[in-house]
This record gives C-alpha cells, sequence and structure tokens, in this order.
C-alpha cells in the first residue's frame, strides 16, 4: 500500500462516514490516487475526479464529459412535470442520480484496483449516510451551463435540514426543483 492509500485505509473506519468534513477529506485523498495513474486509467476514474474537483470550488463552470452526460440525462428525465407525473419510468434518471449509482460504481472499480476495502460501498445505509454528507458538502455550489438547456444545478437548503435539487433551465420549463429523498 502506498502512502495514500494508507490514509484512505485509515478514513475508512468501521463508523465511516462520519461527517461532512471526513467525506470531503476522503475526496482529496481519492483524487491523489486517481492523479497518480497514467490519463487513460484516469478517465475511468471521471466521476470521482469531478467530485473531488466540485468539493472544492464554490461553483462549477468547466464541465467534464462524464457530468455532461448525466446533466443531459437530467434534463430528458424532465420534459415537464406533468410528463413526468405521466411517464413514471422518467425518474429512474433521477434516483441514478441521487442516490449517486454511478460514482458508487466507480469507487468500487478503484477500490477493487487499488485493494482498499469496499465496506461503506456495499452497505446501503452506510452509502446513504456518505451521499449525504456529499449532498450537503455541495449545497450552495452550483454547476453552471452544464448543457446547453440547463443554466444551473444546484443543491440548497430547505427547512427542516431537507436538502432539493434545483434546475434552472433556458427554455420554458424555467426552474424545477425536486425533494432529495436522503436527508
Amino acid at each position: 500500500m502506498t502512502y495514500t492509500t494508507n490514509k484512505i485505509s485509515q478514513i475508512l473506519t468501521d463508523d465511516f462516514p462520519t461527517s461532512e468534513s471526513v467525506v470531503v477529506h476522503f475526496f482529496v485523498e481519492v483524487r491523489k490516487i486517481i492523479e497518480s495513474m497514467n490519463k487513460s486509467e484516469q478517465e475511468k476514474f471521471s466521476l470521482i475526479k469531478f467530485y473531488g474537483d466540485w468539493l472544492s470550488h464554490t461553483q462549477k463552470d468547466r464541465i467534464p464529459e462524464s457530468i455532461k452526460v448525466i446533466m443531459g440525462k437530467i434534463d430528458q428525465a424532465v420534459p415537464t412535470i406533468e410528463y413526468l407525473n405521466e411517464h413514471q419510468n422518467m425518474w429512474a434518471e433521477y434516483l441514478k442520480f441521487v442516490y449517486m449509482d454511478e460514482l458508487r460504481e466507480e469507487l468500487r472499480n478503484l477500490f477493487d484496483r487499488v485493494n482498499l476495502p469496499k465496506d461503506f460501498i456495499n452497505d446501503n445505509i452506510r452509502w446513504l449516510n456518505f451521499a449525504h454528507f456529499l449532498i450537503t458538502a455541495l449545497i450552495d455550489q452550483p454547476i453552471i451551463d452544464p448543457v446547453p438547456s440547463i443554466n444551473r444545478f444546484a443543491f440548497l437548503w430547505v427547512k427542516d435540514n431537507a436538502v432539493i435539487w434545483e434546475i434552472i433551465f433556458n427554455d420554458d420549463r424555467k426552474t424545477f426543483k425536486c425533494s432529495n429523498v436522503i436527508h
């Protein structure tokens, strides 16, 4: 194990994740591993890199292809609220984004590659806690112009410590707000 993987192992205690700051630190260390890889290997972990980068900026306006793809799917999944209510299967992309399924898979693959324990990734409750802390760390740090039809995507606080995500569209959909089931 390298020094960085040892540090990550120390972070990955039985009760990980314990706080927003621990999750942010986790991303800093995980990005170090990815950035030590060659470019073609790094591309396999573009979402991890993106979230690590997003955590360190007050707004994200340089958008990698991996996020353009996700935002494009969300753009397609939110034609109108009426349409969504009639076509419940469109919520699948929303749920994949909220539960961070693709990020989870990338972390699983990275941890396999560098021989780190995947306990929190494989445990649904711990994964939801991880996603919650990640989302709360990203509150009020919007993604700007991720695709032509979306002006802004952001996680926002609402009453009772709940979090919503808000999309401001550049078309007649205007603003779409959706409750985050992780709170």
